[in-house]
């Protein structure tokens, strides 16, 4: 695809030339350094020798290579934990991160996950690695969090789909969310859009840690009972409604309150959100007519179910709200 990108105040505009878009999710890479280990505890002594820097291709850039070989992007959202901080306290292997990406040739857009910030780099030199960094659209952003930023698909100068950017928290002793300043600033960013276009394409919205109504679509869906989660493979342990689809093999832990951000989103015209933070949790659900999606984990660092690492590729089937669709990806590697 020949792109064209401009930058706003709130976020980019991307000019596609065409409406038939592939939207492809990487999420947890973690990529690990074994030789930056902080504690000599940390890590046994098998997990060592198999995340030594020399083997990051092998553990992780290799699934990136062979997922987007395999679909073809149009753009790539990356939704956190692109590297384990505490194991890259030099920051060579984030910037060699965006290097490799960058190197891809594809408009990509990440944010933080709760392992990104624990580096001794510090978050101010991340984000100014990924501002710099070939084909990237991530924005700090003024607000809570660091990288909140929206991305705008656009045909013929025409805007057809948004998606923001938000920085779930969650690292380093921060409380993990959503939060009302976030809500006000994604405001913002819409009203930059009508005021450059006139209308507010549908949204998506992609994030790190999961929210509350990720369970409630459980819940609602009849795959988990109110105050009790389980573990299933939806399709196969349970019927699968609606479309829904992937495997819940690892319960939620805390899931913060979402009401403000979701009758936003909803209103707004949200109908898909993307998130990752659980490597054993892929489901996809639709609630409220919004599809819930936790994406396949990518690559093979830290824990993560043997066969269930990949990527998840979302197409866009028209220019409606709806009108899209979501499956993951398995990697072969």
């Amino acid at each position: 695809m020949n792109y064209t990108i401009q930058k706003g105040k709130y976020g980019s505009f991307v000019e596609t030339g065409t409406t038939d878009i592939k939207i492809l999710q990487l999420t947890d890479l973690q990529v690990i350094d074994s030789s930056q280990c902080r504690y000599s505890d940390r890590l046994c002594k098998e997990e060592f020798e198999r995340w030594r820097p020399e083997n990051t291709d092998k553990c992780g850039y290799s699934y990136i290579r062979e997922a987007v070989e395999k679909t073809k992007p149009d753009i790539i959202i990356f939704t956190g934990d692109l590297v384990y901080g505490e194991f890259d306290d030099s920051g060579r292997q984030f910037v060699a991160f965006a290097d490799f990406m960058g190197s891809l040739r594809v408009p990509w857009a990440p944010v933080f996950g709760n392992h990104d910030n624990e580096t001794k780099t510090g978050i101010a030199h991340q984000c100014d690695v990924l501002e710099n960094a070939k084909n990237c659209l991530f924005m700090r952003g003024d607000t809570d969090g660091n990288g909140n930023y929206s991305v705008t698909l656009t045909c013929d100068g025409k805007p057809f789909r948004t998606i923001l950017m938000l920085d779930s928290h969650g690292c380093s002793g921060t409380k993990a969310g959503i939060y009302d300043s976030q809500v006000d600033y994604c405001e913002k960013m819409c009203e930059e859009i009508k005021d450059k276009y006139g209308v507010i394409p549908p949204l998506f919205a992609g994030y790190h840690i999961a929210t509350d109504c990720f369970n409630k679509a459980a819940v609602c869906a009849g795959y988990e009972d109110e105050g009790e989660q389980k573990t299933y493979a939806i399709g196969t342990d349970i019927p699968a409604k609606c479309g829904d689809f992937g495997h819940k093999y690892e319960n939620f832990g805390y899931l913060s309150n979402d009401t403000r951000f979701f009758e936003f989103f909803t209103k707004n015209g949200g109908d898909g959100i993307f998130c990752g933070h659980w490597h054993k949790i892929n489901t996809s659900i639709l609630y409220k007519g919004v599809r819930l999606t936790m994406g396949l984990k990518t690559g093979v660092y830290d824990y993560h179910e043997k066969g269930d690492v990949g990527s998840t590729l979302v197409t866009l089937n028209g220019l409606k709200r709806g009108e899209f669709t979501v499956r993951h990806i398995y990697s072969e590697l």
